[in-house]
């Protein structure tokens, strides 16, 4: 995967301020959901009557006299700018996560709006003076992905999509060992940051997600806090989620799941090669497959490899152990480049600052360091200066 540098378009990279438009309604629900901030509230902050507040989000209102958006952007800490922003705003339900049942909605919410926010910017800002060059014709995919459906009664299963990726990518046999190189070669970004400190928790109950939308590119954000072989299913997942965007299936999660598995653990070869006879074999598979233990007992399960009281058995043993929360072995770390490569275009070719990029992005520098930090320039030192 590689970038160019296409000829100027004489585009600005600062959007046109859209402070009459029905987008500003749209941007003030988006900053309220991403600081879990009721109308109610902002209404308290600000002294603009709430009706006014429900009226502007729903577009009743499209216009907003400046000095009320301006107490707005300062009761939702974010830039002015970021009301101006003509970018569109995805519904929640049109975003796939992988996240804990037990989430609270506001905290989905919360996590779609940083995603609302990133993937936009990254699209229609960043991408503004560069060009991918994918290894790989991604289309080819969606298109075999249309036809795939749960039960193969069109002869085309979530297995065979993920038989088809490894076909293109000149992996017929044995693990994938860069999974994210892999998909970054069909074009697809991958954003991987802690999706639980983005919005200030500590605690994680997102792995990943991805917009269910006709974006290019397309844009897959994963959870930077999960262990590599997590991390690895998590990404296949939600790359699975995308290429069957346009199927139609009721359990899609399963769907998901089965692309995954097949994906890392094809069934050919994981019938003939792994044991069965105690957990211990298992975890000598971990290193090879460079999947958990808990996905190839699982994997094996699905496959009719062990029955429920085998399977049963060793789920006792792997929680009795503690592996349910860290299991041994750590497997090397992934490290997706597109993101790496996108910001040093812009801070090491074209000379961007800090200030620069949040003018960009349209976002709050304590925002822009919390999720974005490890492709930001340091900030420069302090310079003391004598009083004498």
């Amino acid at each position: 995967m590689s970038m160019e540098i296409p000829p100027a378009t004489g585009r600005q990279v600062v959007p046109e301020p859209m402070t009459g438009s029905p987008y500003v309604g749209r941007r003030i629900k988006l900053a309220r959901e991403l600081r879990a901030v009721t109308q109610a509230k902002l209404s308290q902050a600000t002294g603009i009557p709430q009706t006014v507040i429900s009226k502007l989000e729903h577009g009743i209102v499209s216009s907003i006299e400046p000095a009320k958006l301006l107490s707005i952007a300062k009761a939702l800490n974010m830039p002015p700018k970021f009301f101006e922003i003509a970018h569109p705003v995805f519904p929640t339900k049109n975003i796939s996560f992988r996240k804990s049942s037990s989430m609270p909605q506001a905290r989905v919410n919360q996590v779609a709006a940083v995603t609302n926010i990133l993937a936009p910017a990254i699209r229609y800002s960043l991408m503004d003076r560069v060009r991918l060059q994918p290894h790989h014709n991604i289309s080819d995919l969606f298109a075999f992905g249309t036809r795939v459906d749960a039960l193969g009664r069109n002869g085309v299963t979530a297995g065979d999509l993920a038989g088809e990726v490894r076909r293109i990518a000149g992996i017929r046999r044995g693990p994938i060992h860069n999974l994210s190189g892999l998909i970054e070669d069909f074009g697809v970004i991958i954003v991987k940051v802690d999706l639980a400190g983005a919005i200030g928790y500590s605690e994680h109950q997102v792995d990943g997600l991805q917009l269910s939308d006709h974006g290019d590119p397309p844009i897959i954000f994963i959870n930077s806090q999960q262990p590599a072989d997590r991390y690895r299913l998590t990404l296949a997942h939600e790359f699975g989620h995308l290429l069957m965007k346009h199927t139609a299936c009721a359990d899609d999660e399963a769907l998901a799941y089965d692309f995954a598995s097949e994906l890392l653990m094809p069934q050919e070869e994981i019938r003939r090669n792994l044991a069965l006879s105690s957990l211990r074999e298992f975890f000598a598979m971990k290193p090879f497959w460079r999947v958990s233990v808990k996905a190839l007992i699982r994997r094996a399960y699905k496959l009719n490899m062990i029955d429920d009281r085998k399977y049963k058995s060793f789920m006792v043993m792997y929680n009795r152990y503690g592996w349910n929360k860290g299991e041994p072995g750590p497997l090397e770390e992934e490290t997706p480049v597109l993101m790496e490569k996108l910001f040093s275009f812009y801070t090491v070719q074209m000379k961007y600052t800090r200030d620069d990029l949040a003018n960009v992005l349209g976002i709050g520098e304590e925002d822009m360091q919390l999720w974005l930090g490890k492709w930001l320039p340091e900030k420069p030192p302090l310079t003391y200066i004598s009083t004498r």
